[in-house]
């Protein structure tokens, strides 16, 4: 009898164990299914279907739809179907961007960061009976922009070819240019005070560009400031104390020239 009870008292042991165990292995095989499910929907499934979200930033000049349009995206676009070092090359196409970055974000979502080209001066050429603006940046490349040209000073040029958007200006210019890029991020009230700069291209036989006058033409001055290619902003204030010192000695010369350590006028 003793020997019967144990055996039967086993067997019940045996056969609760049996059943946590499948109870388990059900368990595990329904997870292992929803994992792999979730998996091939994430993976498989989603990023097929078009981009549930699409973001641009850092632009102001063109619409989203634009954007897309020039960076060949459109309503189907998705994430495995979107080559994004094509669409960074489609946007860079515009003069006025100077940087483009797209990423895609998984399961369904696009982001695009454009950093655009900040003007430092503008060129008016005129064109079909009206005069077009023509930005130039730090870097001494030209672009077009739909923003105003109003605050930037206008660049005219002499002994140089014609201004378009897309060409790069001589580099022994972005000595220049940098200097105007620096005045304007450190002091805007001072460059605001920049109304015209001309410059007069001195080329040598091989029309290497290599050297150059400057002219400024300042707000509420009839004097023309001929200047060095280094211009900071401690020259340009040195310039405007001048200007006023003569005008209250009753003085307004046609030309300052404060190309060297002795200021001349005449």
């Amino acid at each position: 009898m003793s020997d019967y009870y144990q055996m039967q008292t086993r067997t019940v042991v045996d056969s609760a164990g049996v059943l946590r165990t499948d109870k388990l292995l059900k368990i595990l095989i329904i997870l292992a299914l929803s994992v792999a499910g979730a998996f091939i929907l994430w993976i498989a499934i989603i990023p097929f279907t078009p981009f549930h979200e699409m973001d641009v930033n850092g632009i102001e000049e063109m619409s989203r739809e634009q954007i897309f349009e020039i960076a060949g995206l459109s309503k189907k676009s998705s994430f495995w179907m979107t080559n994004v070092q094509r669409v960074a090359a489609n946007i860079t196409s515009l003069s006025f961007v100077k940087t483009a970055t797209v990423q895609k974000h998984l399961p369904s979502r696009l982001e695009i960061n454009i950093s655009p080209r900040e003007p430092v001066g503008v060129f008016l050429v005129f064109f079909e009976n009206q005069y077009v603006p023509f930005f130039v940046d730090e870097s001494g490349f030209i672009f077009e922009s739909v923003r105003s040209p109003e605050g930037m000073p206008i660049i005219s040029q002499s002994g140089m070819e014609m201004i378009t958007a897309g060409i790069q200006l001589p580099l022994s210019l972005n000595r220049f240019l940098s200097g105007l890029e620096s005045i304007k991020a450190s002091n805007p009230e001072l460059f605001v005070l920049i109304s015209e700069i001309e410059v007069r291209w001195i080329t040598g036989g091989d029309q290497n560009y290599k050297d150059y006058d400057v002219t400024l033409h300042l707000n509420n001055t009839t004097t023309a400031v001929r200047v060095k290619p280094d211009l900071n902003v401690s020259e340009l204030k040195a310039m405007i104390l001048e200007l006023d010192t003569l005008k209250r000695n009753g003085i307004i010369p046609d030309v300052l020239d404060m190309r060297s350590d002795v200021t001349a006028y005449y």
